[in-house]
């Protein structure tokens, strides 16, 4: 596993904005049974039932449904900005969390952050932080991944699901300094990560050749998408977006919602978090074009 980890740190620090990784080793790395997995392993080994933690929405809904299975009460710090990428460190840190969660990219949103308000909730915080990193190889800004070494609250998840197309494999990663990687591994059910898993993570990370040309291929279509989108007559807004997805505000919500179902097209409806809007995911050309048309047949 050790050998593994060592790959997975090689393969990431030779990508754009991953300075400081090549500095890690495996003592800073653990294997979970996909990102969520990490999320629930770092609430039951670092906190305690009636220890805080805090979210900030709208964000990634099992934060808070895994905090509360486990006793902990949850702090909502709603996300501010016109495009929901500040944090209000302020309210995070009168709160005092023992663990403050951040998705970043954010989902469903797609925004980044702003870093500076992150390093200073890292460095002001007396609770640990962690950054959901599950969309960060879309993004053209750097992770967080190279500063676990430097702060001893910062923990980094990712995950092999998203860019690299494994989700099947069920591999996360939880990376953070070697005393809370032994901590989370305490309370690790055995063999979650199984063999045939770990062939495929590795097979995937020594060709990663065609991950990142499909990576870049993402981007493009997105930006593409972006911009028909934004003046697409059904659309009142598209977010800025450093994922696989956009997050669009609908003029007729209701109306695009169900001629979409009817074309056969699934998109995430996130009217609920926020009016009004629904949430993307970039396919291929052809089927972005099938997109297009069924929202032009709601207009």
């Amino acid at each position: 596993m050790a050998e593994l980890a060592d790959t997975y740190l090689s393969t990431i620090s030779s990508l754009p904005g991953h300075d400081g990784v090549d500095a890690l080793s495996a003592d800073h790395l653990l294997f979970t049974s996909g990102a969520v997995d990490g999320v629930m392993l770092l609430l039951a080994a670092l906190a305690s039932p009636g220890e805080r933690v805090c979210v900030t929405p709208p964000t990634f809904p099992l934060y808070a449904h895994f905090a509360h299975l486990l006793r902990l009460p949850v702090v909502d710090v709603p996300l501010c900005g016109d495009d929901l990428s500040r944090l209000d460190t302020e309210a995070i840190l009168a709160a005092d969390p023992r663990v403050t969660i951040l998705c970043d990219p954010n989902n469903p949103v797609g925004t980044r952050l702003d870093p500076e308000q992150v390093l200073d909730l890292v460095v002001r915080g007396r609770g640990l932080v962690v950054i959901d990193e599950a969309y960060v190889e879309f993004s053209e800004k750097p992770s967080y991944a190279g500063l676990v070494e430097e702060h001893g609250n910062l923990i980094v998840l990712r995950t092999l699901s998203k860019a690299w197309g494994l989700a099947a494999a069920r591999c996360g990663i939880a990376l953070a300094q070697p005393g809370i990687v032994e901590a989370l591994r305490r309370v690790q059910v055995p063999f979650g990560f199984t063999n045939a898993s770990q062939h495929a993570v590795r097979d995937r990370l020594t060709n990663s050749r065609p991950v990142l040309d499909g990576i870049q291929r993402i981007r493009a279509e997105r930006d593409r998408m972006a911009s028909v989108l934004a003046e697409h007559p059904a659309v009142d807004r598209v977010f800025p977006s450093e994922t696989n997805f956009l997050f669009v505000r609908l003029h007729k919500h209701e109306r695009v919602m169900e001629q979409l179902r009817d074309a056969g097209i699934v998109v995430a409806d996130t009217g609920r978090a926020i009016p009004d809007t629904c949430r993307i995911t970039i396919g291929d050309r052809r089927a972005n074009t099938a997109l297009l048309d069924a929202l032009s047949s709601a207009v």
